[in-house]
């Protein structure tokens, strides 16, 4: 079947999880074939609450070149691609505790044309085979993770920097103290009880690896099934998948004998056609509000949405290990007013560029000119835990911050939307938390991010989702913002 080539519909750019998968898969196919800034990177970087009350967050869709190799052997080459995320590979080095942003570059896996990297060179030189057959380090780790920007919505002071080695605060040589904003702790909290300066909102990097990176991809295809143009919850449905080059359609769902894994492996790669084109497949989809209405429906991505994420131990016994739980998400809307002016990407790619050769050199007290890659039974450089503690690059402040909860964008009950109401459901891990009492009163940031003055504690008002210009949804707007939406079993 031919679906011609509507620009509305046919873009070869990949949905965000196409090309997050695309991305996983060829790096995963690369280890297989064996083929740093002034400002340290741990340094304004976001953490989930552990084991405690969600944040409220927006995820910030960034735009960022990135080195990858296609091919193998000597038909390897390196090309360019734009992703909505980081991604970036860490060492970890155990016995001194410290760590790095790996230098080897998109041939990292290809010990023959890496770029120099200590940290690899101490890894591949303390390699030993396991009681489980596999070959790791007991030093050096070497672990693949992905950077996001996000909107932490939740209350920061201004607090003095404290040096971690004398406990006193850092002050310039004027005598001026240098000052980081701290996120309210709440109850008992330092900053309030010092009054110190308050806003709502900062704009924060939050990296991560495999398995939250994971659990951020099923949240994404949940989110998926509400729509961007209407607002509606659960509103969207695939109809088929299109070649972008001649509109011919590829899978149609209706009449398709693929399982969906099958069809989710074809998709999430790029895809030959007989046209000559050569990309992602385009999705063709209808939303139950707005098609009928000649609207043009839009999948939403994680990006569209306010969630609300915690980290919770791991039931493996390792209690440095944790998982990641999406929570509940908002229905799709644009970021609130207030919180515009926070909601620019962070420049990622500098924040996490390479360590230089003599930091690196300095950190994992190895010489300037390295360390040789075959392995060794010397005891110089093996010992130590490749395995970082869960607070190795998390900036120790003053005792007792902790993490908070205050005034995010204001969340209601889920929306009516016409004749489909929509209800909770359970999350797929546990579930999800009783409805929060009254929330705090979001505290407008200020000019400079003075601290507000308005009382801290008092319900924020309700907002009126915006309207998509030149479109009447199916349904008559929501008198308040969409509540939050938990995820579906």
């Amino acid at each position: 079947m031919a679906y011609g080539k509507d620009k509305a519909v046919l873009q070869n750019t990949g949905s965000f999880r196409q090309r997050a998968n695309s991305y996983s898969q060829r790096q995963g196919e690369q280890r297989k074939r064996g083929s740093g800034g002034q400002v340290p990177f741990f340094v304004g970087q976001y953490k989930p609450p552990k084991d405690s009350d969600p944040d409220t967050i927006r995820i910030l869709e960034g735009q960022y070149a990135v080195q990858e190799v296609r091919g193998e052997g000597d038909h390897a080459e390196i090309v360019m691609t734009t992703l909505p995320f980081f991604p970036f590979t860490e060492h970890f080095d155990g016995r001194q505790q410290k760590s790095c942003i790996c230098s080897a570059g998109p041939f990292a896996g290809n010990k023959k044309k890496a770029n120099p990297c200590h940290g690899c060179d101490i890894f591949w030189s303390t390699r030993e085979v396991g009681p489980d057959g596999k070959k790791k380090s007991d030093r050096m780790s070497k672990q693949d993770k992905y950077a996001f920007s996000i909107i932490d919505y939740g209350n920061y002071h201004k607090m003095p920097q404290i040096d971690r080695q004398t406990g006193q605060i850092r002050k310039a040589d004027d005598g001026t103290p240098y000052y980081n904003w701290v996120k309210c702790s709440g109850l008992g909290c330092d900053g309030c009880k010092a009054q110190c300066e308050t806003v709502q909102g900062q704009t924060k990097h939050w990296s991560m690896g495999w398995g939250h990176y994971n659990s951020l991809l099923a949240s994404d295809e949940e989110v998926g099934r509400s729509c961007v143009n209407c607002g509606g919850v659960d509103t969207i449905t695939g109809r088929a998948w299109v070649c972008p080059g001649c509109g011919d359609g590829i899978i149609d769902l209706a009449t398709t004998s693929l399982k969906k894994e099958q069809v989710k492996e074809t998709v999430d790669k790029e895809f030959h056609c007989n046209c000559g084109f050569h990309g992602f497949l385009n999705e063709i989809i209808q939303c139950s509000h707005c098609t009928p209405q000649g609207g043009s429906a839009r999948r939403a991505t994680i990006f569209d949405v306010d969630m609300q994420v915690k980290r919770v131990s791991s039931a493996k016994g390792d209690s440095d290990a944790t998982q990641l739980i999406v929570v509940r998400w908002s229905a799709p809307r644009a970021i609130d007013q207030r919180f515009v002016q926070l909601a620019k990407p962070m420049q990622l790619d500098k924040i996490y560029t390479p360590t230089p050769l003599e930091t690196q050199a300095t950190q994992f007290a190895v010489p300037a000119s390295g360390v040789s890659r075959q392995p060794r039974n010397t005891g110089d450089i093996s010992s130590g835990a490749a395995n970082p503690p869960p607070s190795a690059f998390v900036p120790q402040g003053i005792p007792g911050m902790g993490m908070p909860q205050m005034g995010p964008p204001p969340m209601g009950p889920p929306p009516q939307m016409g004749q489909h109401p929509l209800g909770y459901q359970n999350s797929p891990i546990m579930q999800p938390p009783p409805m929060m009492p009254g929330m705090p009163q979001p505290m407008a940031p200020a000019p400079g991010f003075a601290p507000p003055q308005q009382p801290m504690y008092q319900q924020p008002p309700m907002q009126h989702v915006p309207q998509v210009p030149g479109f009447a949804p199916a349904m008559p707007a929501p008198a308040q913002w969409p509540g939050l939406i938990p995820p579906k079993q």
